[in-house]
């Protein structure tokens, strides 16, 4: 059976305002519109606790509000890239509080979101390169120098492809997913997508 709604601070002053002055339990739960076991439960408390505070909660509170892990979330909509401890960094310098980075993790799951290795851009060949270049040249009229600082651009970006990129995303199950996805084909096993990651 799950729990109710904890009663406010304000109405278990009425009750025990309501008990002092002589009045039944069935006539306090008939005035507070409350059934009479919780009328008696939260003035039986009173008597034992001499207050009708709630007991502390067993277990250690959480780092992070809800407020907070909904920051979280919407941070690595915007941007999936990020890693879990610079996300544990800006944290403890935005709002003060020291946090690790598998907390980032754990809330981040909890929103759907999963590390994924990013796919690394094809490398493309000499060949393939000298196409693209003649395509563009014959397209746009690019002179001598734009091909030639096309040329570096495209060195420099294929000495950085080596690296390895993390970034967020939900799972394919999950519904922002499914809509645009048709199958194609399989090939060696492996199931090809329109959609690109």
């Amino acid at each position: 059976m799950s729990q109710g709604k904890e009663t406010s601070l304000e109405l278990r002053n009425l009750i025990v305002k309501l008990k002092g002055e002589n009045k039944s339990y069935s006539e306090i739960a008939k005035t507070v519109k409350k059934p009479q076991s919780t009328v008696q439960t939260i003035y039986r408390n009173y008597v034992m606790r001499g207050n009708v505070l709630n007991k502390s909660r067993c277990g250690r509170p959480h780092k992070l509000s809800d407020r907070d892990a909904r920051a979280i979330v919407r941070k690595v909509k915007k941007n999936p890239k990020i890693s879990a401890p610079k996300f544990a960094d800006q944290i403890a310098t935005a709002r003060g509080k020291k946090v690790h980075p598998e907390t980032v993790r754990r809330i981040l799951r909890s929103g759907g979101y999963n590390g994924r290795v990013s796919r690394k851009k094809p490398f493309i060949s000499s060949v393939n390169q000298q196409k693209k270049l003649d395509f563009a040249s014959a397209h746009n009229a690019i002179t001598k120098v734009g091909i030639t600082l096309l040329k570096s651009d495209a060195a420099l970006e294929f000495s950085r492809i080596s690296m390895s990129q993390v970034h967020w995303s939900k799972t394919i199950h999950s519904k922002a997913n499914r809509r645009g996805q048709k199958r194609s084909g399989r090939l060696a096993g492996i199931l090809m997508t329109d959609r690109q990651f």
